[in-house]
């Protein structure tokens, strides 16, 4: 019988970069992420990859080209392709995330 259960205590975190760890879950060419961001991360280049993340815990702000918005426990955040965002989280603070690549 085909398991259809994504079991996040199974998968080891990844450390990608400063302030920030992942899980992934990776099957026929899908990826579910769960992901921590604490105030030490700082990503300085525009991610221009699609998002559809449930915020878990925590809020951050994501800085568009444009305009600033800003994200709390247990927001649904949509952010399609090709637009360009960064994250950040304020001092003291930290999220957890689910994320669905898009």
């Amino acid at each position: 019988m085909e398991n259809h259960l994504v079991d996040f205590d199974k998968i080891a975190w990844v450390e990608s970069a400063i302030g920030i760890r992942h899980k992934s879950f990776k099957k026929d060419g899908k990826t579910i992420k769960l992901i921590e961001l604490s105030d030490t991360y700082c990503y300085k280049d525009w991610c221009t990859r699609g998002h559809i993340s449930y915020i878990l815990e925590g809020k951050f702000t994501v800085k568009f080209e444009n305009h600033t918005e800003i994200f709390n426990t247990g927001d649904i955040v949509f952010i399609p392709s090709g637009k360009k965002h960064i994250a950040m989280v304020e001092k003291g603070n930290r999220l957890k995330m689910i994320s669905f690549d898009i």
